[in-house]
């Protein structure tokens, strides 16, 4: 699928940007581009050109459908909206953490933002989840530095781990039944 953006640092799924920004309410392509720029050009970058296909496939998977819109004096411009599919496809990612360190950097910061420009509920059961994701990955991380005998790595999970502990109690509780 050529929405994804395949680099040395991770793949950062366009698609679901796509569809976050039409769960406002429907939008054309420019328009789209402009709020990819303004609500998360700090967070993620993405052609428009890249975007435009990204919206295409969208549509054939049947995620947004497109409406024509006229214009006076001006060509006729497509008008995408968000199929409840579509929705439901963006709310299942946006719910959901992310599975590396490296997709902390864009992909978590995308969704956290995505949480607070669409006053999403349940940004503390997400922050609780990717949490515990990112723990596993530590310890995994520390498990594998034990087994190759590198001391430093070990010290820097501790230090995490600490760091961690002491984050920890400045979180508001989940009382979601997911986060116990």
């Amino acid at each position: 699928m050529s929405s994804k953006k395949r680099t040395g640092f991770g793949s950062y799924p366009l698609r679901y940007l796509a569809l976050g920004l039409l769960m406002k309410g429907p939008g054309h392509g420019y328009q789209l581009d402009q709020t990819l720029s303004d609500k998360f050009g700090m967070i993620w970058k993405a052609g428009q050109t890249k975007l435009y296909v990204t919206l295409s496939d969208l549509e054939k998977q049947g995620l947004l459908r497109t409406k024509l819109e006229r214009q006076k004096n001006r060509p006729d411009r497509k008008v995408y909206h968000l199929t409840k599919q579509g929705q439901e496809t963006f709310l299942d990612w946006v719910g959901k953490p992310v599975p590396s360190l490296r997709a902390a950097r864009v992909e978590l910061l995308a969704k956290l933002r995505f949480y607070d420009w669409l006053v999403l509920p349940n940004a503390a059961e997400l922050i609780h989840a990717q949490q515990e994701t990112f723990l596993k990955i530590l310890s995994f991380m520390a498990f594998r530095t034990l087994v190759h005998g590198n001391h430093i790595m070990l010290e820097r999970f501790q230090g995490v781990m600490a760091h961690q502990a002491n984050r920890q109690s400045l979180l508001p509780p989940c009382k979601e039944p997911r986060c116990d």
